[in-house]
């Protein structure tokens, strides 16, 4: 699970999807059939890509998990807190710097993120007492922000604080979700192979720092980056980069195989270890250094509380 997993960073309510299904519906013709489920299942995939993907290859639509008490029983969080989750071995990972995906930009004073947790234009209203929470566990210091190769300085152009908002819209939106699965699972004594990938790639801004979904290319050994739209993931990248490419690829086959990422790999002496409640960690994949694990405990104070207000978030 990359990026994402059980728990759903979005509220699980059906709030504009039906008028985002009649809208698709009606664009492939589809409006008069008398099951319009069937009618787009037998509509030809040239004329369906065309309405779900813009030109740009952005998607023109969003449908998020639902909760409608039958394929998704209840919020992610509440399930696994009941222990109803398919019990099997897992890989779970999130990138370093996914927020700087995420957050908000231009913000510059407390004031106003304490706006953008309460006012829902973070997709969500957090009550006054969970949004002062959160400006304690995410303090206005640069150097406690994302990305952390930037030390203690501040980009004004994107809002003088936003590295401390970037570093909590990655722990709410992936980080904590990513963390609690990875703990459920340890807690029912099932393998759950929990990773932090920490690569700038070629095809994003120096800024951005190892953000979201760039780990995508070195899953499926993409040197090329057929299919990009916005650069290529390893152009100009030292061979360090392919290194690290094939390292992911190979482990990713060996648990697909074996459900252990080592069983294919060879000459790489650092084991990928499985999570435990008495020892949380996540493997770091990296192409400066090598790759290694860590104790899954950055931040963890402002994670342990996000997932301890999960129904906050709707979640």
């Amino acid at each position: 699970m990359e990026s994402g997993g059980s728990i759903a960073a979005n509220p699980m309510n059906a709030t504009g999807d039906q008028a985002s299904y009649d809208s698709i519906v009606t664009k492939v013709g589809c409006s008069n059939a008398t099951d319009t489920l069937q009618c787009l299942r037998d509509t030809p995939f040239e004329t369906l890509n065309s309405v779900l993907n813009g030109t740009d290859g952005n998607p023109q639509y969003s449908f998020w998990p639902v909760v409608d008490g039958d394929i998704i029983r209840d919020w992610g969080s509440m399930q696994l807190g009941n222990g109803e989750f398919v019990k099997v071995p897992i890989i779970s990972g999130t990138n370093t710097d996914e927020g700087t995906a995420f957050g908000p930009t231009g913000i510059n004073t407390t004031q106003q993120f304490y706006e953008y947790l309460t006012d829902g234009s973070a997709g969500i209203k957090l009550p006054a007492s969970a949004a002062k929470r959160i400006l304690e566990l995410y303090p206005d210091d640069p150097s406690q922000g994302i990305p952390a190769f930037l030390g203690n300085k501040r980009v004004p152009s994107q809002g003088y604080q936003w590295r401390r908002t970037s570093a909590y819209a990655g722990d709410a939106t992936m980080h904590a979700n990513r963390r609690k699965q990875c703990e459920t699972w340890a807690g029912a004594s099932i393998p759950a192979y929990c990773y932090r990938f920490n690569v700038h790639s070629a095809d994003v801004p120096y800024l951005v720092g190892a953000t979201h979904f760039e780990e995508v290319s070195f899953v499926f050994n993409n040197i090329n980056g057929t299919g990009y739209h916005y650069g290529k993931p390893f152009a100009g990248t030292p061979p360090s980069y392919a290194e690290l490419s094939k390292l992911m690829t190979s482990m990713w086959a060996s648990f697909i195989h074996d459900l252990d990422p080592n069983s294919g790999v060879r000459n790489f002496t650092n084991k990928w270890t499985s999570y435990a409640q008495n020892k949380p960690v996540d493997f770091v994949f990296d192409a400066n250094v090598t790759s290694h694990m860590e104790p899954d405990t950055w931040r963890k104070e402002g994670i342990d509380y996000i997932n301890s207000i999960a129904k906050a978030y709707w979640r």
